[in-house]
């Protein structure tokens, strides 16, 4: 027959059936592990133990010092290279050493697996002088895998007519080529590679860009959401530094795109300045005096009727009064009734909004002061009998 099956039962497989395997399953040749190269003294190299492969050949190394023939006169250029040639069945690899003034270039035939062909790899350059090795380079290539790199989301075109825009930049395949775009095409232009296209041979500068713009943005959502609850207020805007409202201390206003807070009281239409206010470095006190404050009232700008059972209502027009800091209760809804909505936020002639009327779950009503307060409230709380 024509054709033999390499690999299956009772098969002899040989090495170059493997190498030619591995040959194009690796991405590269060079070292895998270890293999390192250092000055030991005055004229010798040492190497470390280390593995790799050179066109699918698996080779290993075995850690050995390494001597370097120093110069009668001036200096040389030095290098210490792996040298593969499979024509040589007795010693196909070794480590050499080449002491030149001009170094020659490293061998690496192709199909070197196919005509038992010569193969190449450098892993140390130096210099050579009457007393010493100096300057040492480690420059052995290593074998990585970079599959993340080679990966692109492109469309396919058919024929050389443009099924879509392409901006500069973007990334097509055409007869199953990948090519960037260099002159914008319009939708139904003809893709002419060489003029406004050309082969991507590799997409890794635009993958590395993406990832840091996403590494970027991942951090960015990290400090937002670490820092969030110190970083969210709901106060006034000032237009201007004349107070458009009054601010009592501890109050929080922006001013100029700052936070500020009120020292002591500003009344509206006074100047704000840093006698009565400073900026603010963190809002954490508002937003706990909110949280406070919330337990206690219920707020509406309507009424919310219950259709079930008989409503009632708590008016509470009523002449100056001297409230305290946090609740002023006035009373307790009668058994059988529960709490509504508020018809009308209480309000104050002396502090606006800062008194608010309340019926807690326990059936307490009264009014809830910010801060101590003499004023004439009024609004109306709703309350219900369950039926």
């Amino acid at each position: 027959m024509g054709i033999n099956l390499v690999t299956y039962y009772n098969s002899t497989v040989t090495p170059q059936d493997d190498a030619l395997i591995y040959e194009n399953a690796l991405p590269a040749s060079g070292m895998i592990y270890g293999g390192n190269v250092t000055i030991k003294n005055a004229n010798t190299l040492h190497i470390t133990a280390g593995h790799g492969a050179l066109c699918g050949r698996k080779f290993t190394i075995e850690e050995a010092d390494i001597p370097v023939i120093l110069t009668s006169s001036g200096t040389l250029n030095g290098r210490l290279y792996i040298h593969m040639d499979l024509s040589d069945t007795g010693s196909p690899i070794s480590l050499e050493v080449e002491r030149a003034a001009s170094l020659t270039p490293v061998i690496q035939q192709s199909n070197v697996n196919i005509n038992d062909g010569i193969y190449e790899i450098n892993l140390a350059a130096f210099q050579i002088s009457t007393s010493t090795v100096s300057n040492l380079a480690y420059v052995a290539p290593f074998i990585k895998y970079e599959f993340a790199k080679e990966v692109i989301i492109a469309p396919v075109e058919k024929t050389s007519t443009a099924s879509t825009n392409y901006a500069v930049g973007k990334h097509l395949i055409y007869n199953d080529i990948l090519y960037r775009v260099t002159t914008a095409i319009s939708s139904g232009g003809q893709i002419n590679p060489g003029v406004n296209v050309v082969v991507s041979e590799t997409i890794q500068n635009q993958i590395e860009t993406n990832a840091g713009n996403i590494s970027t943005a991942n951090t960015n959502i990290m400090n937002l959401s670490n820092n969030k609850a110190n970083q969210t207020v709901i106060a006034p805007r000032q237009a201007n530094a004349t107070a458009a409202t009054t601010y009592y201390a501890g109050d929080q206003f922006i001013l100029n795109n700052v936070l500020y807070t009120a020292t002591k009281t500003i009344n509206s239409g006074t100047a704000i300045n840093s006698g009565n206010s400073t900026a603010s470095a963190t809002i954490v006190s508002q937003i706990s005096n909110l949280a406070n404050v919330r337990e206690y009232i219920l707020l509406a700008d309507q009424a919310i009727l219950h259709t079930c059972g008989k409503t009632a209502v708590i008016d509470f027009s009523v002449a100056a009064r001297s409230l305290t800091a946090g609740e002023n209760t006035l009373g307790t809804l009668a058994a059988g009734y529960r709490p509504s909505r508020t018809y009308r936020s209480s309000m104050c002639t002396s502090g606006q909004n800062n008194v608010f009327a309340y019926i807690l779950p326990n059936g307490n009503y009264g009014l809830y002061a910010v801060q101590a307060t003499s004023c004439i409230a009024y609004g109306q709380l709703f309350y219900y009998m369950e039926s």
